[in-house]
C-alpha cells in the first residue's frame, strides 16, 4: 500500500491507500480529500506504471440508503492494475 499510496501522492495529497491480491496483479483504493481531487488524480495518473504495471483508475461512490446521504458522499478512485 505504501508504494501505490506514494505514486498516487504525485496527483496530490492522499488520505489513505488499501491494497488486496488477486489473479490481476490486485486491487487498490486510495482516498483523496475531495471529489475533484480524485477526479484531476484519475486524470493524471490512469495509465500510468506502477512497479512494472499499467494502472486503471476509476472513481467509486459509496452507496448510501439515504439519498441525500449519497449527495454528500464523494467519489473515490478505484485503482486496479490492467491485466497482462
Amino acid at each position: 500500500w505504501k508504494e501505490l499510496q506514494e505514486h498516487m501522492n504525485q496527483a496530490g495529497a492522499t488520505k489513505w491507500a488499501e491494497v488486496w491480491g488477486g489473479k490481476a496483479g490486485g486491487t487498490g483504493v486510495v482516498v483523496y480529500g475531495s471529489a475533484e481531487e480524485a477526479a484531476a488524480a484519475i486524470g493524471v495518473l490512469n495509465g500510468s506504471v506502477l512497479k512494472g504495471a499499467s494502472i486503471q483508475c476509476d472513481a467509486w461512490q459509496k452507496q448510501e440508503k439515504d439519498e441525500a446521504a449519497a449527495k454528500e458522499t464523494g467519489k473515490l478512485p478505484v485503482i486496479q492494475r490492467a491485466p497482462r
